[in-house]
């Protein structure tokens, strides 16, 4: 899978043949049409992929992956109707389900956790115990990549800023 960064395309590849085998334009899925896409979260049954869209108010869209067609049910733009508070999100983890995710947004000290399961939920958790901040700040740690443990007890989060990697329980975000 790839996602181009400055256009609206996800590809399947199949890198035996070196063919494309699908596709989906993403900006229909995104607030404004752009995406700047970036992080793909392929699901552990290999059925969906994740992708984010890195902006001020970013995207976060989910993609069959055998149809290639956009999960509407599973996309915060079209959940939240263009007032997503995903700002400049970037890593993306989730759970065993794939139903809840763990998106680093990339300036600030936040970790968006994102449900999908029964209904659109989203809460901004913070990464070193002050008030979440989603803005650029040179105070903060600047979450950018995010992965989660096999067991999903923990994720890790690695900072931009501070040059840290944050160690954070998954069910406790602590």
């Amino acid at each position: 899978y790839v996602a181009f960064y400055a256009g609206s395309l996800l590809q399947k590849i199949d890198t035996r043949a070196d063919t494309v085998t699908g596709y989906t334009d993403l900006s229909g899925a995104a607030n404004g049409g752009l995406g700047q896409w970036g992080i793909l979260q392929l699901s552990p049954a290999d059925t969906a992929i994740m992708v984010s869209g890195f902006q001020a108010r970013g995207s976060l869209v989910a993609i069959n992956t055998s149809t290639m067609q956009i999960n509407s049910k599973m996309t915060a733009d079209i959940n939240t109707v263009g007032q997503t508070d995903l700002i400049y999100p970037h890593g993306i983890a989730n759970n065993a389900t794939f139903d809840t995710f763990f998106v680093a947004l990339e300036y600030g000290n936040v970790v968006d956790r994102i449900t999908f399961g029964d209904g659109f939920r989203d809460t901004y958790m913070s990464i070193d115990g002050n008030s979440p901040v989603a803005a650029l700040n040179a105070s903060t740690h600047d979450p950018h990549q995010i992965q989660m443990t096999p067991d999903n007890s923990r994720y890790f989060v690695s900072c931009e800023n501070s040059n840290e990697l944050r160690v954070m329980d998954a069910h406790a975000d602590t």
